[in-house]
């Protein structure tokens, strides 16, 4: 059996918020989205592709879906070049997003730093 695709849909509680920090910090373009209002949002960045869907509407589609705790989800985004990974890093510190893992080189050569989007999913940027 062939496994054509795996997908991330993460399960926000404010979906317009992770939207917009989605779209003004790692440049994501919605491409699909559903719902009035929306409650289900499929995201694009070059060939990546992620996908958010409000609580409410999980707890709609599936029920018995667990309360709403504190996340911990860890998502890797692995960038081509790691030169502009530092501006990057900057530019979340002075916006005052939560930094879980500070600007670091590896001892395998990339540079990484970690940080939270609104819902409290981590993100490990890497370069």
């Amino acid at each position: 059996m062939k496994l054509l695709e795996i997908n991330n849909e993460l399960i926000v509680n404010d979906i317009n918020k992770s939207i917009d920090f989605y779209k003004e910090y790692f440049d994501f373009k919605v491409v699909e989205e559903y719902g009035e209002p929306v409650n289900w949002v499929k995201m694009q960045k070059d060939e990546c592709i992620i996908m958010f869907e409000s609580y409410e509407q999980i707890c709609e589609e599936i029920k018995g879906y667990p309360n709403n705790g504190k996340n911990s989800n860890l998502i890797m985004f692995k960038y081509e070049e790691k030169d502009s990974l530092l501006d990057m890093y900057y530019r979340f510190k002075n916006n005052n997003i939560k930094i879980f893992s500070k600007y670091n080189e590896t001892d395998y050569g990339s540079v990484e730093f970690g940080v939270y989007d609104p819902d409290g999913n981590m993100i490990l940027i890497q370069g």
